[in-house]
Parts: C-alpha cells; structure tokens; sequence
C-alpha cells in the first residue's frame, strides 16, 4: 500500500509541477509524517486506503487540471475500492461523488468533447454496488455499537485535536505540552487556503474549477461537512485520529498546490518555502521516527514475544491455553493465525478480567496482576515490568 501511495504522490506532483525541489519538498510533506507511516504497517486497512486515496487524487488531478473527462472513471473506481479498504473512507467517496457528477454536468452543459453518458452511467454503477456492499456491514456496525472509541463532543475536541496532537507524536515542539497551539496553526493554514481558493474563484469564475487546488479544497472542506453533518443527522460520533488520519494527505496537498501557485517572479521567496518545507519534513521525521512500536496500539509491541516464550517453555508444540487483557486481545489472535501458533488456545475477547479461569498462563498489564493473583503468580515480564505472563498455580 504504501508503494503505491509514494508512487501516486510522487507522480502527482510532477504532474504539479516537474521540479527536482518542488516533487522532493512535496515527498517530504507527504511522507515524513511518522503518525500516518504506522498505518502502513499495520493490517487494519488504513494504509490501504490511504494509497488507494493517493490513487484516486491522482486521477482528480488528471480530470479537472487537464480536462480529460475519461479520468474521473479510475477516480471513483480507486475511492470506491479505498471505502472498502477501510470505512472512514466514506466521506472523502460521498464529497468525491458529488464533485464529480457536478464536473460531468459542467463539462456537458459547456458542450465539451468526450463520452459523458458512458462516464455518468459507470460513475453511479461504482457507486450503487459500493452500497450494497457496505450497507449490510455499516448497519450492524452501527446497530452494535462498533463507534465506541469516537467522539461525540464536536469535529473540534473529537477530531481534530487528537489528530493533530497524534501527528506530533509525542514531540513538544517551542516545549508546547498542550496540542492547543498547533492546531491553531493548522487553521490559520486552512485559512489562507480558503482565502487563496476565493481568490481564484473571484479571478477565474467558473473556470476555477479546473483549479486543482480550488477541487482539493472542496474536498477537505466537503469532508469535514460531511463528518459534521452525519454526527447531527444521524448519530455517527465523529471520527477519531486514527479514522481521520487520511485528511492530512490531503490537506499536504493542498500546501503543496497553494506553494505552486506563488508568483513565479519570486522564485528565491518560492524555493525558499519549499526549502523550509523540506527542513520541517526531515527534522519532524527524525524527532518522532518511531521503528518499535505504534503509537495507537504501542502496548502491542511484545505479543509474538509472548508466543516466543510460550515456544520456549513447551518446545513439544503441546497444547497451551493463554488468557489475555481486553487490549492485547485482537493482536494475540491475529498472530496466533498468521503464525500458526494452534497449539495455543486464547481466550474469547472479554473486558472483564477472569481471575478464576482455567487457562495455563495470562498475558495481563501491572495494574492487573493483584486481581489475578489468587489463582495465577508473575512469571516474566517485558516493557519494564508494566506488562506480566502470569501462570496458573500449581
């Protein structure tokens, strides 16, 4: 996924502009985000439905900068396929929808060449079979309450400051602690980014829809819209920072396209932007690179180690029943299946802990181990203690 999310970023911004700093400033911008890197890493379909995004932003670009009206077919084929990668998708495929419907119409009405009809009759066959396929699964999600962990305060507390504070990953950049002031400067850049959007719709009129930075703005804007509206009409609590991580791509492309439309009577003012941009890039990446763990499921990062000291302390391959704490639950299956570890039996996921349970060994956290140890006695440790296998007693 992320091959193909560098490649389509790369190739967009030389369709962008085809220069050595502005493509290297942009790669920086897009890719240096350790936060968003996690996600590559990871089968939770996030990563790929950020490259899939990527893919499809690249064939808005083609549509709408070059006029090539075939294009928006392989747009909504790529944000359809990104939808089903991962759900949080489906704003970015709603406001994506409708921008091009709105473009296929314009283009028809200004009488332009090209097979509109075709392009209009595949564009909703993409659409009507990704709503069937997701209607089913969205329903019982919703029916089951699968949005625990997102907000319900506002697109403000819910969504963007988590988002912005996990971007930062954990650095204190001008030793802020709080993530207040950066996202003050996110939106004073969304600012200008509507200012310079107006700017263009009031010069150009209608032909500032072939404005890619114009179109991009709409659909960061249509998005953010979308996830409002949804929480008030239908009760969909607003993405966390992780199902809201795919708007910083966009939002990356959008300062790209912004820094290309500057004077290019200035180019030292120009390259020294993207310059800046490069430095920010790198230094950010350096700071917060983080090759050990996730920063979402950081606790994580000792589960096949578990299954390792389990291997060594029953070389046989006998069966081994293990218990787990809620958090650690979803890994530990996942690894037991892509590892063939079938000799270990887990646990079904629970919440509660089962201190009277029958199981071999528990995989618990600190804070856990005084309600287990009637039954169950410390046996090995990782993560500087915060994390016990506790075994059954004789």
């Amino acid at each position: 996924a992320f091959v193909l999310y560098f490649t389509m970023a790369v190739k967009l911004l030389k369709k962008m502009r085809n220069e050595l700093l502005f493509v290297l400033s942009g790669i920086f911008v897009l890719v240096c985000n350790p936060y968003m890197l996690d996600f590559f890493a990871l089968a939770r379909g996030y990563g790929l439905s950020i490259g899939l995004m990527m893919w499809s932003l690249y064939h808005v670009y083609v549509f709408i900068a070059e006029k090539n009206i075939n294009a928006v077919v392989p747009a909504v084929i790529a944000g359809a396929l990104a939808v089903y990668a991962n759900f949080t998708l489906l704003n970015y495929f709603i406001v994506l929808f409708g921008i091009s419907m709105f473009m296929l119409m314009y283009y028809f009405k200004r009488q332009s060449e090209g097979p509109i009809f075709k392009n209009v009759t595949i564009v909703l066959f993409v659409t009507i079979v990704l709503g069937l396929l997701i209607y089913l699964p969205i329903q019982r999600m919703v029916n089951t309450d699968q949005f625990v962990y997102w907000g319900t305060e506002s697109f403000y507390a819910s969504t963007l400051l988590p988002l912005i504070d996990s971007i930062r990953y954990g650095e204190l950049y001008f030793n802020f602690r709080k993530a207040e002031p950066y996202v003050v400067m996110y939106i004073l850049l969304f600012a200008v980014f509507g200012a310079t959007c107006i700017g263009r719709c009031i010069r150009l009129k209608w032909d500032a829809l072939n404005d890619f930075t114009v179109i991009t703005f709409l659909i960061l804007s249509g998005i953010i819209a979308a996830t409002i509206l949804q929480f008030h009409l239908i009760d969909v609590p607003f993405l966390n920072a992780r199902g809201a991580v795919f708007l910083y791509p966009v939002f990356g492309l959008i300062l790209m396209s912004v820094v290309n439309k500057i004077n290019f009577s200035k180019p030292l003012f120009q390259r020294s932007i993207l310059v800046l941009l490069m430095i920010m890039g790198l230094t950010h990446f350096f700071l917060t690179a983080n090759f050990y763990s996730f920063r979402d499921w950081w606790f994580d990062a000792h589960t096949k180690e578990v299954f390792n000291w389990i291997d060594e302390q029953h070389p046989g391959k006998e069966k081994v029943t293990l218990n787990t704490s809620w958090i650690f639950s979803n890994s530990m299956h996942f690894h037991k299946i892509t590892d063939n570890r079938f000799n270990v039996e887990i646990a079904t996921f629970h919440h509660d802990l089962q201190p009277d349970g029958n199981y071999q060994y528990y995989y618990c956290q600190r804070g856990d181990v005084e309600t287990l140890s009637k039954n169950y006695e410390p046996v090995h440790s990782y993560h500087y203690g915060e994390f016990i296998i506790m075994k059954k007693k004789e």
